[in-house]
């Protein structure tokens, strides 16, 4: 790790709660990788093996989806489904930012990582949530992936990369949507699944994504996949994409969608 890395992974600690305790142990314990966060009175566990430090604390300690937050309608109890969850660190701020939920769904491919999901998600929110172990895609089908702690660059085109692998079950959004929501409006979906949204749109996968009245996606764009081709599929959907706007150029960046009507 670089020394700019190392700094910022020592800010994001100092704004956790116990945040000088992470930053000893760190020091002291350099070998142990499971951290217990706190946040805003909300806590939860972080495997540093795992990618975690780019998970939950990240997405608290950054304004990636943060800087969202005031361009949404976001009152009463929330109907939210997670795809792509890591280790919830999307959930945690939107608690940390005062939203409760009526029911939040969190998807997450890596077995290991969804381990650590459950845990997080079920000792904050244990009345209103619920995990899935998937790998979403754009048909329903078995998916390789390597026996790992996991990473947040992980996708459902990784296959092994030599090492032992896994199969995890592939779903669509329309299937987890239907079996965790039925017909009923979902007030946020968020969706990160590294490269995986070109499928998932391309095969009509996300029918159901009328039923939500927001969309928070990170497109992950490339020169053979443009972002362009999401966002059309996005758009004809009914939606559209409101501030603040992503610059248009090569990086991958989080796109906010809300219904039209």
């Amino acid at each position: 790790m670089g020394i700019a890395s190392k700094l910022k992974a020592f800010r994001a600690m100092r704004q956790m709660d116990n945040g000088w305790q992470l930053v000893l142990n760190r020091l002291l314990f350099s070998s142990e990788s499971v951290q217990v966060c706190r946040y805003k009175g909300l806590e939860f566990i972080t495997d540093l093996d795992g990618g975690d430090a780019n998970g939950a604390r990240e997405v608290l300690t950054s304004d990636e989806y943060r800087k969202f937050l005031g361009s949404m309608d976001l009152s009463g109890a929330l109907r939210v489904l997670d795809i792509g969850a890591n280790n919830g660190g999307f959930p945690l701020l939107l608690a940390s930012e005062g939203h409760v939920f009526e029911k939040l769904v969190c998807v997450e491919m890596n077995p290991q990582t969804a381990a650590r999901l459950g845990y997080n998600i079920g000792r904050n929110f244990p009345a209103s949530a619920e995990t899935y172990n998937a790998a979403v895609c754009g048909a329903e089908r078995d998916i390789l992936i390597a026996n790992s702690k996991g990473g947040t660059s992980e996708n459902i085109y990784s296959g092994t990369n030599g090492k032992a692998g896994i199969s995890v079950r592939g779903r669509t959004p329309d299937a987890i949507t239907e079996e965790a929501f039925g017909d009923a409006t979902i007030d946020l979906c968020k969706m990160d699944v590294e490269g995986a949204e070109f499928e998932i749109f391309e095969a009509g996968a996300f029918e159901r994504l009328s039923q939500c009245r927001y969309f928070l996606i990170e497109i992950h764009h490339f020169t053979e996949t443009p972002r362009s081709r999401v966002i059309e599929r996005i758009e004809s959907a009914g939606f559209r994409q409101i501030e603040p706007v992503p610059p248009d150029d090569e990086g991958h960046h989080v796109h906010l969608f809300a219904r039209a009507d």
